[in-house]
């Protein structure tokens, strides 16, 4: 009996003495307690073992949601305490990783599984269920997915539910400029159309511009930046003239970079802000004692519109509406009628006679038609106002594409060059882009310069090779003795 007592009091001994130990290197050291074995004594003791704290796992990306592409998808999570962590996809092979990646799956319904354990061994998993739909839509904005993509959005990192509502969406080009919307947007189209934010979105050199009847949801307020501009003081230009303060806002103008806001989309770009003249400078002499008035301007002036020109484009057969709001600025009612010039088979609408009182608007809805009968082109034309010693037109242009296009092609004129005079050659840059997948071939080019009443006053042709897209320089002659006015330059 007293040998086993003696060995009780040995063990009970050992324990206390590692415990005291433990305390001392986690920083509760016991001092002045001395260990007696005895079971009444009060020792607090507090014990950490390492290595049992199981690994904490967190998957940020994929979501529960659908997403249009079906490679380079975004593996994306925060773990913890893990010596090790690996995943499959829909219970195939492990594939062990240190950090977020692009993975690559297929079209349907598919289960990511994420692990990770600790150095005990002890194993932690997460998963996350998500559907791949590639025949949803298709988004083409490869021009902002390049090297100059600064800010901008990456579309096909993001799920469909992301795409109906999303926040902070971003166009950059890091030469030119930046849209940056201040609104969600819902980008999706249930229809199965292509989304070509390529062709229907333009930043260059001093010009900002969204075709809004192609994409309307992007028709809302933003930030935009001009980047690299050259002025003293720029002023914001929207169509070509000076913008009205209840569209545009200033922010900064500092290094050649200009930053303001906009309520809504059409075409924006900036110019020199022109010192203001004396007094004396600016007013006029008369006859007489009295001013005289050119009344034909003054009936002009008493109706304006909301729109400086109407851009179309459509395939064949596909419809689209398109609208005009025309206000009475002047001081009695006035009758109207619209006229359609040149551009009568693609247009029709209701509302061809109205008459509007002092202040009162109206928004005249058109349908445009594009009649498989005819030959994919060019079309302008004038919608003419009347009545009253009122007369004004807005120009019409109106593209008609071919239902099936093997190529698709951006033309962009630099705002420098977009006033010039006859028997000069006008500079301009083409993107080809290939929609079909082709090889190699040869493409015929023809460059064309028309005036408003759709005559053709200059004309180009070309082959050139082209595989996947080409981007190039070309110039066009513009005749000498060409008359003063508008005239348009397209590519087919």
């Amino acid at each position: 009996m007293r040998g086993k007592l003696i060995l009780l009091f040995f063990i009970l001994a050992v324990i206390v003495t590692i415990s005291a130990q433990i305390n001392t290197i986690t920083g509760n050291s016991i001092t002045g307690e001395a260990v007696t074995g005895k079971a009444t004594q009060g020792v607090n003791l507090n014990i950490t073992v390492t290595g049992s704290t199981l690994a904490s796992i967190t998957i940020i990306k994929p979501e529960n949601n659908t997403y249009l592409q079906k490679d380079s998808l975004p593996l994306d999570f925060i773990v913890s305490n893990q010596q090790a962590i690996w995943y499959n996809l829909d219970n195939g092979n492990n594939m062990t990783i240190i950090a977020p990646i692009l993975f690559n799956s297929s079209q349907g319904s598919h289960t990511l599984y994420l692990f990770a354990n600790n150095s005990m061994g002890n194993l932690t998993s997460k998963n996350i269920t998500f559907i791949i739909n590639i025949s949803i839509f298709t988004l083409n904005y490869s021009n902002y997915n390049g090297s100059h993509k600064g800010s901008s959005t990456d579309f096909y990192n993001l799920s469909q539910e992301e795409l109906e509502n999303l926040s902070n969406c971003t166009f950059e080009n890091t030469n030119f400029g930046k849209i940056f919307f201040n609104v969600p947007l819902n980008l999706t189209d249930s229809s199965g159309n292509t989304i070509d934010f390529n062709r229907y979105i333009n930043i260059s050199t001093n010009w900002i511009e969204i075709n809004t009847s192609t994409l309307p949801n992007l028709n809302a307020s933003a930030t935009l930046t001009l980047s690299n501009l050259s002025y003293s003081n720029p002023r914001i230009v929207i169509n070509d003239i000076v913008c009205p303060n209840t569209i545009c806002v200033k922010q900064s103008y500092s290094n050649g970079v200009l930053v303001f806001n906009v309520s809504h989309f059409t075409s924006f770009s900036a110019e020199e802000t022109p010192v203001s003249s004396s007094p004396s400078e600016s007013s006029s002499s008369s006859s007489g004692g009295g001013s005289t008035t050119n009344t034909q301007d003054a009936a002009i002036n008493r109706i304006n519109f909301n729109k400086e020109i109407i851009k179309i484009s459509l395939k064949q057969k596909e419809t689209k509406k398109e609208s005009l709001i025309i206000k009475n600025t002047g001081t009695k009612t006035i009758n109207l009628n619209l006229i359609f010039q040149n551009i009568d088979e693609f247009i029709k609408t209701s509302d061809k006679s109205f008459s509007l009182a002092p202040e009162e608007e109206k928004e005249i809805f058109f349908e445009f038609s594009g009649k498989e009968d005819k030959s994919p082109d060019i079309y302008t034309g004038k919608i003419l106002i009347k009545g009253e010693g009122i007369e004004k037109s807005i120009p019409i242009i109106f593209e008609l594409e071919s239902k099936n296009p093997l190529f698709d092609v951006l033309i962009t004129i630099p705002k420098e060059n977009r006033f010039i005079s006859s028997g000069k050659d006008l500079p301009f840059n083409v993107k080809i882009l290939e929609l079909e997948k082709l090889e190699r071939g040869d493409v015929e080019l023809e460059y064309i310069i028309k005036n408003d009443q759709g005559t053709t006053i200059a004309l180009n042709q070309e082959t050139i090779a082209v595989e996947k897209q080409a981007d190039f320089i070309r110039t066009i002659y513009i005749p000498e003795g060409t008359k003063e006015g508008d005239y348009y330059l397209y590519v087919k």
